[in-house]
């Protein structure tokens, strides 16, 4: 069961399938992890493995998982994936594809970032994306990378009717659309003294 508040979101530490090889470690916000080529193992991710159970992630948390995917055949590998809490306050399990790859490169990753294969290196990839700011193809967090907070992006989403247009089939915003106005918001409100005295847009649509 997961549950969501304003600082934290918990996430159960346990392999889906619970005759499987499983193992989890902690990757707090001010850890500082290498470039994505030089994950190969758990044994390159810092931290202690953690038992099973549940753990708490604040802003900028994140869990990496590896399970082994066939209890069986242990020859046939691992797969990897994070766990964090959204800008939106909601957790998120995410395992890399090649369209995060891609968006993130499409998004100006720097090359040396890109390199590494595996989806481990996957993984810390992602994470690394995720903190500057990137569109990783997944949901965004809360970073001093960009200047949006939950509580900006929470307001944004509230009025996305005023935000946005319906398209095609997309009745709402995505994340990242949401995400993307909130950047364009605390960017227009951080300019000169000037634009203090106009009124917001909450204010506006009261009258």
């Amino acid at each position: 069961m997961t549950t969501t508040s304003q600082h934290s979101v918990s996430v159960s530490v346990e392999p889906d399938d619970s005759r499987c090889r499983y193992w989890a470690k902690r990757i707090d916000s001010n850890t500082v992890l290498g470039l994505p080529s030089t994950f190969n193992g758990a044994k390159d991710i810092p931290g202690a493995f953690l038992p099973h159970g549940e753990d708490e992630l604040a802003v900028g948390d994140f869990l990496i998982e590896g399970e082994q995917v066939y209890h069986r055949h242990i020859e046939r590998g691992w797969t990897y994936r994070i766990a964090y809490m959204g800008i939106d306050g909601t957790l998120q399990r995410v395992t890399p594809a090649k369209e995060h790859k891609q968006a993130m490169k499409s998004a100006g990753m720097p090359t040396d970032w890109l390199k590494g294969a595996g989806q481990l290196a996957a993984c810390v990839r992602l994470i690394h994306g995720l903190r500057m700011g990137l569109n990783a193809g997944a949901v965004p967090i809360e970073t001093s990378a960009v200047p949006v907070s939950m509580d900006d992006y929470a307001r944004v989403a509230q009025l996305c009717e005023v935000w946005f247009q319906p398209n095609g089939d997309e009745a709402q915003p995505t994340p990242w659309s949401i995400y993307q106005q909130a950047v364009a918001v605390a960017r227009m409100t951080s300019l000169p003294d000037v634009y203090e005295e106009l009124p917001s847009l909450t204010e506006l649509l009261s009258d």
